[in-house]
């Protein structure tokens, strides 16, 4: 979390490898990844390095909001190329040795302040509408993943 573009060595490989020597389940960059848009050239290979080590999740910071939504989402794009999960107004459930966790991203209305789109306020509530309701199933049941439409043991959401 909280690089602002720092980049530790080539193509970040410092990084990436102290983070491989921990032997993560999985990575979360949890938003200020760059401070300025020239830094996302530091994006794809810094991305790419922490998804081989293990899955890895996004999602936004501030100081990502305060470049403007066409960086945010040029950011994300590079993301997603790379092999990183970006949780944008949305959740996943990740499943390890039988315990389960939810991962949410959730706009927190910060990029309303530096010129988003008001209406996204409705999506926001609804996301966090939908994350409560999943969750109460992930700690009840357990049995179905309400939000991306899968039971459980279905990976690909085909219901089988």
């Amino acid at each position: 979390s909280d690089l602002h573009g720092h980049e530790y060595g080539e193509d970040s490989r410092e990084l990436v490898e102290r983070v491989a020597r921990e032997d993560p389940d999985l990575i979360v960059i949890t938003g200020d990844l760059i401070d300025q848009k020239s830094q996302l050239d530091m994006v794809p290979a810094l991305a790419r390095g922490l998804s081989a080590v293990a899955p890895t999740y996004y999602v936004t910071g501030n100081h990502e909001w305060a470049l403007g939504s066409k960086t945010v989402k040029e950011l994300k794009a590079l993301l997603g190329e790379s092999g990183v999960t970006v949780l944008s107004n949305r959740w996943e459930a990740v499943e390890r040795n039988g315990d389960r966790l939810a991962l949410a991203g959730v706009a927190t209305g910060v990029f309303l302040a530096l010129g988003g789109d008001a209406s996204e306020i409705q999506t926001v509530a609804g996301s966090i509408t939908a994350l409560a309701s999943a969750l109460a199933d992930i700690l009840t049941e357990g049995k179905i993943d309400a939000a991306a439409g899968r039971k459980e043991g279905d990976s690909n959401g085909d219901g089988q």
